[in-house]
């Protein structure tokens, strides 16, 4: 199989590359900071531990869930997700919910995040906002993925002026009307600001294409 989101070389990292969930992501980019029903392996004790003891119950749906933050299943459900990561080569990492484990212990972040880094990653920063950047724009990170009821790309520049001012963000929306919803007003935005873009697809990240977008220029070798 074939990286189908982000190329491998991120020395030239491209807001245009599609944003696509996949087999090939479920085995490679894609993370979830929550617990997902059968994602890894079949050993989920591994993770839950025995009769769930390592599960935060106040967020427990079975199918998705929120382990204690540092539990030993914490660490090996995100160490594992990261080395599987690594081993596909692919360099980057998106790290999915991590707007519900900022509300929890937002030092946690940082810390999966760095441990990123430290294997070769480069996270993918999902949804954030304003201050969000400020703080995690100053690391290696890849770039920034953001769906309805995020910043603006205007929000954004602003954003991550002064700490990261090469970041770049893509805008990502599915169903309905390409040219509907809040994507004219997106694409108005994106004009004025270097390194973002908007794409679409059909149906939920599947058959994205880049509507318009605004590319860095290369830096000089």
């Amino acid at each position: 199989m074939q990286p189908d989101l982000w190329v491998t070389d991120l020395k030239n990292w491209s807001c245009e590359y599609l944003y696509e969930y996949s087999d090939w992501a479920n085995v490679s980019w894609y993370g979830n900071f929550n617990w997902q029903d059968e994602f890894i392996g079949e050993d989920q004790d591994r993770y839950l531990g025995a009769n769930r003891k390592w599960v935060d119950r106040a967020f427990d749906t079975n199918k998705e869930s929120f382990l204690k933050i540092r539990s030993p299943g914490w660490d090996n459900w995100l160490g594992d997700q990261m080395n599987r990561a690594v081993k596909s080569g692919v360099g980057y990492m998106e790290f999915d919910n991590a707007d519900h484990a900022l509300e929890r212990d937002r030092a946690v972040v940082m810390e999966t995040y760095t441990k990123a880094i430290g294997l070769g990653l480069k996270p993918i920063l999902k949804n954030p906002n304003a201050f969000d950047i400020q703080e995690f724009a100053k690391l290696d990170v890849a770039g920034c993925i953001f769906e309805r009821g995020t910043l603006s790309p205007v929000e954004f520049a602003n954003a991550r002026r002064g700490v990261n001012p090469t970041l770049q963000g893509s805008w990502v929306r599915f169903g309905g009307d390409k040219r509907g919803r809040d994507i004219p007003y997106i694409s108005r935005q994106i004009v004025d600001v270097p390194g973002t873009s908007v794409q679409w697809g059909p149906k939920e990240y599947n058959g994205m294409e880049i509507l318009v977008s605004n590319v860095l220029d290369k830096p000089k070798e």
